[in-house]
């Protein structure tokens, strides 16, 4: 087997040589059974018997060592030692069907010499598809098993001997060019094969990082880079999205903003740097909120904050609002800048069933005229619909 083969492949090829070893098991036993019962009226018995117990052994042998192999990963490390485990014993196996068949031509009977060499010829061309893969496989079989018995033939002497040595010699030359033409043609196959498996594995990755940078880009698309909440482009979806199945089922929809008292004071004083700190803070709570009540948190610029919950009623979403608001004053962010001596935030909010006399912009501008009345009225406070 080349060695400039790839490693996946020279794998391949002996989990192929080791899969086909059944098929050698039965041709082996059919013609064994065959020529034994043909020379058991003319031949010694107990050689026949000594040669069905020997060959009986290596098919348990192989068996076991193709049981074995079933079990294991071939890697560039042990492929080496499986493929020498594999030739050693279809070399015996070679080696007792040629010392066998030497020994059954020696009885003078062209009709019996005949069906020892076609059995041999058919085992052989049974081992080009069986064992082309690896050349030295096939040859371990082969040459063993054809070239004894073709000298022998050659060496009677006899005309018709000599013949049938001549064609089986002639055979043997023949198998082997067809094994290295099969061999060439399946070891071809398979990395066709290979390379289609690679390219499909390598389609199937930028598959994944396409969907996956179209994911990225949808998200960043649709958050706030500095927050990482909603936008307001998502948040706007979300709500026709919301406002359409409330409408459907008939459910509530609260609408909660939110503004950052005096948060410019508090850039003027602390940085744009520390402010931003101060909104991702905010935002944090936000989306806990959010997550908690099952609705959507979103920046919608500068100081702005909103929630959307759907299946809630206004006073449901004065108790959120206000539970967020008493979350962001426990977080005591000092604000010199705020008479309350630390970051707080104004909350507005609006709630109804959608239907068709109602449009969205209705619900938000009602949760902006609550967000104003709490703003006037001293702020860090939540102020309800009348």
């Amino acid at each position: 087997m080349r060695h400039s083969m790839r490693p996946e492949l020279v794998a391949k090829c002996i989990e192929l040589l080791y899969a086909q070893a059944a098929n050698a098991y039965t041709s082996s036993i059919v013609a064994g059974s065959v020529i034994g019962a043909l020379y058991w009226p003319v031949a010694d018995r107990g050689v026949i018997l000594a040669w069905a117990i020997a060959y009986g052994a290596m098919i348990v042998i192989r068996y076991a060592l193709g049981r074995r192999f079933r079990l294991v990963q071939v890697t560039p490390s042990n492929a080496a030692r499986w493929l020498f485990a594999f030739g050693a014993t279809v070399f015996v196996c070679g080696a007792l069907w040629g010392a066998f068949a030497v020994y059954l031509v020696q009885f003078d009977d062209p009709q019996r010499q005949a069906a020892v060499v076609i059995a041999i010829g058919a085992l052989v061309s049974g081992a080009v598809t069986a064992y082309s893969l690896s050349i030295p496989v096939l040859l371990a079989f082969t040459v063993p098993a054809m070239l004894p018995l073709g000298l022998a033939m050659l060496a009677r002497g006899e005309p018709g001997s000599v013949l049938l040595g001549a064609l089986l010699l002639a055979w043997l030359g023949f198998m082997l060019l067809s094994g290295r033409r099969f061999r060439q043609f399946a070891i071809e196959s398979l990395d066709y094969q290979f390379e289609n498996a690679q390219l499909v594995d390598s389609l199937e990755e930028e598959r994944d990082r396409v969907t996956e940078l179209a994911r990225q880009l949808k998200m960043l698309s649709s958050t706030d880079p500095l927050t990482g909440l909603a936008n307001r482009r998502a948040f706007d979806e979300a709500l026709e999205e919301a406002w359409s199945r409330c409408a459907t089922n008939r459910y509530p929809l609260a609408f909660v903003t939110a503004d950052v008292d005096y948060f410019k004071p508090y850039n003027d004083l602390y940085g744009h740097p520390q402010g931003d700190e101060v909104l991702r803070r905010i935002a944090e709570v936000f989306a806990r909120e959010a997550t908690r009540s099952g609705g959507v948190a979103a920046r919608l610029g500068g100081e702005e904050f909103a929630m959307l919950v759907p299946d809630c009623d206004a006073a449901l979403a004065y108790t959120i609002a206000e539970r967020t608001r008493t979350a962001l004053v426990g977080l005591a962010m000092p604000h010199r800048g705020s008479p309350l001596g630390h970051v707080s935030a104004s909350f507005g909010l609006a709630s109804a069933v959608p239907n068709r006399t109602m449009s969205i912009s209705a619900l938000a501008e009602a949760a902006d005229r609550t967000l104003y009345e709490a703003k006037h009225a001293g702020r860090n406070r939540t102020v309800e619909p009348a």
